[in-house]
């Protein structure tokens, strides 16, 4: 059925320049007639799954990012989505281990993600030795990504190591494309409450970080 399967692409497509403009709706619409005509498209799961996410059902997010890895046990980018939505579900520990998996493929193109997102589910487990290594691991991968260095800062400031946490965090504001260094900006930002992709329950510590 080629025919079908070019027919199924062309929507695929479609459905991602409507994901990357954000219209969640036509995206969504278009996936769905893509999958219709490609049942077995890991690609088609995938982008199901991340409108789902960005629409917070996690439920239908997982369910469509495991399909992906059940078409293609290598998938690492679906793993680590896996790994996402079980932290953004606070399942810590399974949110590791989904991420340890995409990082079992040696052919993964962007390792740092994963480690970053075990960096924090480590942290969140109180874990901050174990969070350290993992974000050192991102950041030996990707030197300027600046989320490994905001979950740094918070596992250093745990730890007590004040002045590393210092450091940390203003190499993460440096990196921060909304920021470029701008140390008075990010304090209004985390003052405002308003940081993402930062969560807000961590922006009273960045505050106290910045103090010292």
């Amino acid at each position: 059925e080629p025919k079908t399967s070019k027919e199924a692409i062309a929507h695929y497509k479609l459905g991602l320049s409507h994901l990357n403009a954000n219209k969640l709706q036509p995206a969504f619409v278009e996936f769905q007639t893509a999958l219709g005509m490609d049942s077995g498209n890991k690609e088609i799961h995938s982008a199901l799954g991340t409108v789902y996410l960005r629409l917070e059902d996690l439920d239908s997010a997982i369910k469509h990012y495991r399909e992906a890895v059940r078409l293609d046990p290598s998938y690492s980018d679906a793993y680590n989505n896996i790994c996402y939505v079980q932290y953004k579900k606070a399942e810590y520990r399974d949110a590791i281990k989904s991420c340890t998996k995409a990082l079992s493929n040696p052919l993964y193109l962007t390792p740092e993600k994963a480690f970053y997102n075990i960096g924090r589910s480590y942290y969140r487990l109180s874990k901050y030795d174990e969070a350290i290594k993992a974000f050192e691991d991102a950041l030996r991968r990707y030197p300027s990504l600046h989320l490994a260095y905001y979950g740094l800062a918070l596992s250093r400031n745990a730890l007590k190591e004040y002045g590393a946490a210092s450091t940390a965090l203003t190499t993460a504001i440096e990196f921060d494309p909304r920021f470029k260094g701008d140390l008075e900006r990010a304090a209004r930002m985390f003052l405002s409450g308003s940081g993402p992709p930062l969560e807000s329950r961590d922006l009273k510590d960045y505050l106290e970080i910045l103090k010292y």
